[in-house]
């Protein structure tokens, strides 16, 4: 845990350093001065400032490319290009634990934890208990990302330790790892004090709120209830409980355009309850930046900048097989040979870009274009201005339909029906009378496809039915395929087959050598 520590223990500095001088949530320029904590924290702005931090930088290992392969590599979304022998060990269930991307991630969450433990310790110090609500509301702020990177970890790695102070580590700095349950009840903790404290909504655009805390909480609750091998009632009813009160009291809709809510146009729509903020802002410090697009674009000619697509993502033959006939989601996903894509206007494509490549479906979600795109709204090289949709409506609609459904074979009831079937709306496909997990779990793929979720949605199914999920992924079609005159074909010859081997990642081997409690036994944590 020394990487962990030093993250932890100097995270005070950085914090303050880099945050406080923000005049404005998306103003993530360079810092022009030192401040002293002991005199910050002392009026709502300030108090703004310092938790507008927590979106952006902390995250910056995490969002690429660690959750890009964890995400839609390792589940099977995608398929790299053979010479990306880094995203290749997703695909194939090869990782290293020497390998430095799955450092990136550890080391990116609990950086997050460290900011977010020394924004609530900083408030809780210095903030004078006069700022009120204004006050919790930044608490609660700084709670909902701790528990958010928690949510991740618990996942990725299972029984991880809990880091409450980071002061503690002063004095011991190796830490045991804390068991699952007590992760869980810890993230639950976390959003429960966010959900009483945030406001409903929030003036700034991209500012988590109560329903964002509570939409989270019936994502966790959800996963939750299979931890043990077997689904739990009582967690089934309280991811049902907050996703009902999500989706039926926060005045949220669905974008009615499925295409348009990852326009830069449209950037933290109502639709988003949570997601990550980076900026395009010249002379922006580096980790402020997004540079997916630059990664992931299948042609650098798309932005019109050059020097992109080296990540070499395609699209797989089982998740383009996924899409039915006509549905609107597929083209706002990714690129296939013919399409045409307006808005993503260049210098050379001044009527937007044509996708012309039958050797393999490009990514098209989050990437945007070049400087030119979106009436100019776009991105420089590796700076891309989308957020990274983290938590989205229609998520919570789809964990409300399988709460319900429970462990039932399926449901015809309306609630779950009226919810499932808005979404099916409005991706132009026709709407059903009952739903089974198989629909719902499909109907997750695609509605949530390239924003990193399909391997959690994995990882959840084979927590409490192990040979269902690993038979689904042993079947997946891991191919890149060509597309001509409206026919994908995979290559001639074997179809690329895997045997899952795992479904939490190895720890970190430099993690593990700077605390060797890593490898001992989980311990309750109190």
């Amino acid at each position: 845990m020394k990487h962990v520590k030093k993250i932890l223990v100097f995270s005070l500095l950085t914090a303050i350093g880099l945050s406080a001088c923000k005049k404005d949530f998306l103003n993530k320029g360079v810092p022009t001065q030192q401040l002293v904590v002991n005199t910050y924290y002392q009026n709502t702005a300030e108090l703004r400032a310092a938790t507008g931090y927590l979106y952006t930088s902390p995250w910056f290992d995490f969002n690429y490319p660690f959750i890009v392969y964890v995400g839609d590599v390792m589940s099977g979304n995608t398929v790299s290009n053979p010479y990306n022998t880094n995203a290749s060990q997703f695909s194939n269930f090869t990782i290293a634990n020497g390998y430095g991307g799955l450092s990136y991630g550890w080391s990116s969450l609990y950086n997050v934890v460290a900011q977010s433990n020394t924004t609530i310790n900083n408030i809780t110090n210095f903030s004078p208990a006069s700022l009120g609500q204004a006050r919790m509301a930044a608490m609660g702020e700084a709670r909902f990302m701790r528990g958010v990177a928690y949510f991740y970890l618990v996942q990725l790695w299972g029984s991880v330790p809990i880091v409450e102070s980071s002061d503690k580590l002063i004095n011991k700095p190796l830490l045991h790892r804390n068991i699952e349950s007590d992760v869980y009840k810890f993230i639950i903790n976390d959003l429960h004090y966010a959900a009483h404290n945030l406001p409903a909504s929030d003036p700034q655009p991209g500012r988590v709120n109560k329903w964002s805390a509570e939409g989270l909480l019936a994502k966790v609750f959800l996963t939750k209830s299979g931890i043990t091998g077997t689904r739990v009632q009582a967690d089934l009813d309280s991811a049902k409980y907050y996703a009902a009160d999500v989706v039926h009291n926060s005045g949220i809709s669905l974008d009615p355009d499925y295409y348009s809510a990852f326009l830069t146009a449209n950037n933290n729509s109502p639709e988003m309850l949570f997601g990550l903020q980076f900026t395009v802002a010249a002379g922006a410090a580096w980790t402020t930046n997004d540079f997916r697009e630059t990664a992931i674009e299948g042609d650098p000619n798309i932005d019109g900048l050059g020097g992109g697509g080296w990540d070499g993502l395609r699209i797989s033959k089982d998740m383009y097989d996924n899409y039915s006939p006509g549905d609107k989601r597929r083209k706002a996903t990714f690129m296939l040979n013919g399409d045409t894509y307006p808005e993503l206007v260049t210098a050379q494509d001044p009527n937007g870009y044509k996708m012309t490549d039958a050797n393999g479906a490009y990514v098209k979600k989050y990437v945007d274009g070049g400087p030119l795109a979106n009436q100019g709204l776009n991105i420089q090289l590796m700076h891309d201005a989308s957020p990274n949709y983290l938590l989205r409506l229609s998520d919570v609609y789809l964990v409300y339909a399988e709460a319900i459904l429970g462990t039932n074979p399926s449901t015809s009831d309306p609630e779950a029906l009226t919810y499932f079937n808005m979404i099916r709306t409005r991706a132009g496909l026709a709407t059903v009378n009952s739903i089974s997990f198989s629909d719902i779990f499909k109907e997750r793929r695609v509605e949530l496809a390239l924003e990193y979720q399909f391997w959690f949605d994995l990882k959840r199914w084979h927590d409490y039915d192990p040979t269902s999920a690993d038979a689904f992924i042993k079947a997946q079609h891991r191919n890149a395929f060509t597309y001509n005159n409206g026919v994908a074909a995979e290559p001639s010859g074997s179809v690329t087959k895997v045997n899952p081997a795992y479904y939490t990642l190895p720890y970190p081997a430099v993690e593990v050598t700077a605390d060797p409690l890593l490898n001992q036994p989980a311990v309750p944590y109190y």
